[in-house]
């Protein structure tokens, strides 16, 4: 997912502030769970320590990188000795590393009585300019090229570990969010049951007074009143709580803990449900695409190929074939005879160097090591994708299953309600029991709140199953 443009929650958020920290005039405001959740993902420390963990995986490249730095170096020796000047050696060089091989360009001045005659230059020094090229190992890779694509694999695994991180977060913020959106219905509907209860005892006094009733019927109508009391303070309670673990996960963008107000409610804002995208087949096959964990475990392998491949070149000999073209300093004929071919054959330095371990015991070690743990990683792989797999497949079946249960109790709640109102619409006209009221109320209480429960758990299990296939972010599409 492109994450949001960065003014826009912050305007966001900016617009928020009123209806958290001001109690509304006409009502509790609606706090949309998109909201919320765009400004966890935006200034949760977390999410900020993710964003942290990218970049210092991303510095690793530039670190990697440094073992191209171009190298100045330069080295004199002298030696006096009696008066007399036995010896007096310069180099000065600029060494520059390329993707294969090294070039270089110098200038050497020696001089002295006693200097070995192989590193006597021409009065004024010798210039040169040079290249080094591998013809066994490092030809293919070597070190500092598998440093740079190891650095570069390390970028990927860490923006895939931010995934999972920010992955985490948003969903522990979720289940917050919706256990108060519980915790809030709850409430609202057992204070809508404590209005009926209120109601249904103000009327059985007033049956009371006029004589249609017993004394007894009053202390049965008051126990229900009593017990929806109870519930509501309970319920209030949990309220109060719930609003307090949603909390947790919200911060404003200057990096400060912020308490969302009880001038708000939590909204729902049910297209962010789409079902038939989440279960769709071919969810499972975009979120395997995508998923941090698998593309963690990708990158181990790829970064394992890169092992073999370096491990392979030290099975290699280890030759190294050097060019270099001198130019005596001050010819004032270079420039036109630089490229002249006899120039070339007749000022040079060429050096073949050759190392080679005569058994290749620790390079054959190395490499088989590597071997072994690609195999291990493969392993893994498969692993982890048959439980993701199985793992969204059972988010699926979860969701699937609360979304038809919420239909099946949305009609039982309907027909308890019914059953209710009209057992008090023949209790008004003479006809009906008071036991039965409280009964069926009782039962429509408990069918309501259960009807809450399930509404509650198909945003959960939507959640879930986003979370379980490692694209939370996408959510907020």
């Amino acid at each position: 997912m492109k994450s949001q443009p960065k003014f826009i929650i912050s305007l966001l958020f900016l617009m928020l502030k009123i209806c958290i920290y001001t109690k509304a005039s006409d009502g509790l405001l609606p706090f949309p769970f998109v909201t919320y959740l765009s400004m966890v993902k935006e200034f949760h420390p977390v999410s900020k320590q993710a964003a942290i963990t990218e970049k210092i995986a991303y510095n690793e490249i530039k670190k990697a990188k440094g073992n191209f730095d171009p190298l100045l170096h330069s080295d004199y020796t002298q030696k006096t000795f009696g008066g007399k000047l036995y010896y007096g050696y310069f180099d000065n060089y600029l060494k520059v590393p390329t993707w294969i091989g090294d070039l270089s360009a110098g200038f050497e001045d020696n001089n002295g009585v006693f200097q070995n005659p192989t590193d006597v230059t021409p009065a004024g020094g010798l210039a040169y300019v040079g290249y080094t090229l591998p013809l066994g190992q490092g030809m293919l890779i070597d070190y500092r090229r598998a440093a740079v694509s190891q650095a570069r694999l390390m970028n990927e695994i860490g923006r895939a570990e931010r995934q999972k991180i920010v992955n985490k977060v948003l969903y522990d913020a979720s289940v917050a969010y919706w256990d108060w959106y519980f915790a809030y219905q709850k409430y609202t509907a057992i204070s809508n049951s404590k209005i009926n209860a209120e109601a249904n005892f103000k009327m059985v006094k007033a049956s009371i007074e006029v004589g249609d009733i017993s004394m007894i019927d009053s202390v049965e109508s008051s126990l229900l009143l009593f017990e929806r009391t109870a519930d509501l303070q309970q319920a209030e309670t949990d309220l109060i709580n719930a609003r307090l673990f949603a909390s947790n996960y919200i911060w404003d963008e200057t990096g400060r803990p912020r308490e969302i107000s009880d001038s708000l409610r939590p909204y729902p804002d049910s297209t962010i449900l789409n079902t038939a995208r989440a279960l769709s087949p071919l969810f499972i096959q975009n979120a395997l695409s995508g998923h941090p964990e698998i593309n963690k475990v990708n990158l181990k392998l790829k970064s394992l190929s890169i092992d073999k491949k370096l491990a392979r070149d030290f099975l290699l000999p280890n030759i190294d074939l050097t060019g270099k073209l001198l130019v005596k300093a001050g010819n004032s004929n270079v420039n036109s005879g630089l490229w002249n071919e006899k120039y070339i054959a007749n000022n040079n330095k060429i050096i073949l160097t050759i190392n080679q371990p005569l058994f290749l015991r620790k390079e054959r070690a190395k490499y088989k090591e590597v071997m072994f743990k690609t195999e291990q990683v493969s392993w893994e792989q498969r692993m982890l994708t048959l439980e993701t797999t199985n793992n969204i497949k059972a988010s699926q079946n979860k969701l699937n299953n609360y979304i038809r249960n919420r239909e099946t109790q949305q009609k039982a709640t309907q027909n308890y309600i019914k059953v209710r109102d009209g057992e008090i619409t023949k209790f008004q006209a003479g006809e009906g029991n008071l036991l039965k009221i409280n009964f069926y109320d009782t039962k429509a209480i408990e069918a309501i709140l259960k009807n809450i429960k399930v509404n509650t758990e198909v945003y959960k299990a939507y959640c879930e199953l986003y979370y379980k296939a490692g694209i939370m972010p996408e959510i907020l599409l």
